[in-house]
């Protein structure tokens, strides 16, 4: 019989408050492992969506936990939650993680930045990470006076970083995260006009220590990506974000994921999108699969339940004879690793092969018509959201429309006859 309790039980037990909804929630953490090297394959979708400190939109009012939303977003491959809520209902990640034993947690917080004013004096009662926190700041004299703009936070001092750093650690140790996402990181306060090279550098230094830090408690495999300006300056750092996209693609995006080296780098789009952005969704996730990052697309931290409606034909698709999209997530990760690096066919026109497919990639303002030279290799997928685009068309000659891109699946090859 096994140690674990049943699907049923389980759903039983998350219904419960309290202690015995604590136990389980333990036992499912430390039942899973984290921090493991798993395959980069593609397409790598993610979704950074946002939670209250309470847990909501998966902790219900009434304190029970939604299975239902639960199992939808854990159907992304990684995602963020705030780091605030996942401490407090610990129940909350390892529900995603019995629903989705592979999926990576990364959990959330603000940096260089703070919500919370200096004179702010959290309640002795409360012991939640963000009161934990904020005290740390202040206890060591962290907040900056006057407060710049998402510069809040006084990342020069040495003592200040070490705290913080361990007080990271410990929590995504004790919840077994795969990794922390530090929101509003500035390495540069070149644009307050109180910056100074040497200034700089110790932000920057002082950044690594913070990782080190982390990972002395979490492990050595916690991953650690940041949001903010001169975040490649970071040397342990495992990834940066971008997001905007595609405003920021001529000015920022391209160079960047040129540039860059880290396997979690992550492009994220969208901000106030709506289900009827299919080609931006697509040309996104095609640019992320071509530059070699995650690919998220979403309202922008406008709470999670915005990403529930944003389930778009490209993320997961089921293999031969189906071609079709997969709703459930079930075969995210289907086009595989590359086969071999993406191909610049003209200026802004890029094909990427994977073992499951491949994705035709079109940065210029006018259609460009690939030619996937060999014929009835490659079908686009079916699609449910977007029929239209992702009509199952199988020609030699695809056309994509301006910033756009197509997912084609590899069809199986038949066995050579033999007599």
């Amino acid at each position: 019989m096994s140690p674990f309790p049943t699907r049923r039980a389980l759903a039983r037990n998350f219904i419960i408050s309290g202690a015995a909804l604590a136990v389980v929630a333990i036992t499912l953490a430390l039942s899973c492992g984290s921090h493991d090297a798993r395959a980069e394959a593609y397409p790598r979708v993610t979704c950074y969506g946002a939670f209250s400190g309470g847990g909501a939109p998966i902790v219900k009012a009434d304190g029970k936990l939604d299975t239902a939303f639960a199992a939808a977003f854990a159907r992304y491959p990684e995602v963020t939650i705030d780091l605030n809520a996942a401490a407090a209902r610990p129940d909350m990640v390892a529900l995603l993680r019995w629903l989705n034993p592979s999926i990576r947690v990364d959990g959330y917080l603000l940096a260089t930045y703070w919500y919370l004013p200096a004179s702010f004096v959290p309640q002795y009662s409360d012991q939640s990470f963000n009161a934990r926190w904020h005290r740390t700041i202040q206890a060591f004299g962290g907040f900056i006076q006057p407060p710049l703009l998402y510069c809040e936070v006084d990342f020069t001092k040495p003592a200040l970083i070490d705290s913080l750093g361990r007080l990271i650690g410990r929590y995504a140790a004790a919840l077994r995260l795969d990794g922390i996402f530090l929101d509003c990181y500035y390495v540069t306060q070149a644009y307050t006009g109180r910056s100074t090279l040497s200034m700089d550098s110790s932000r920057a230094r002082l950044g690594d220590t913070l990782i080190t830090r982390m990972r002395s408690i979490a492990g050595p495999g916690l991953r650690v990506i940041v949001n903010g300006p001169g975040g490649e300056r970071l040397r342990r750092v495992s990834g940066t974000f971008r997001e905007g996209f595609p405003g920021t693609l001529a000015a920022d995006v391209m160079p960047w994921s040129a540039d860059t080296v880290r396997t979690d780098d992550w492009l994220q789009g969208g901000t106030g999108s709506t289900q009827g952005s299919m080609r931006e969704a697509r040309f996104l996730l095609g640019t992320a699969c071509v530059r070699g990052t995650k690919g998220s697309f979403g309202d922008d931290r406008r709470w999670a339940s915005g990403y529930m409606k944003l389930w778009f034909d490209e993320y997961s698709v089921r293999p031969a004879p189906y071609y079709d999209t997969d709703p459930s997530g079930s075969h995210v990760h289907w086009l595989g690793e590359w086969v071999t690096p993406p191909v610049q066919i003209a200026p802004g026109a890029w094909r990427a092969d994977f073992p499951g497919g491949i994705v035709l990639l079109n940065e210029t303002w006018a259609p460009f018509k690939f030619d996937l030279i060999a014929p009835n290799r490659f079908k686009r997928i079916r699609g449910r959201v977007d029929p239209v685009t992702n009509n199952g068309n199988e020609d030699r000659y695809q056309t994509v429309q301006p910033r756009d891109a197509v997912f084609m699946v590899r069809k199986p090859v038949a066995p050579a006859r033999t007599y």
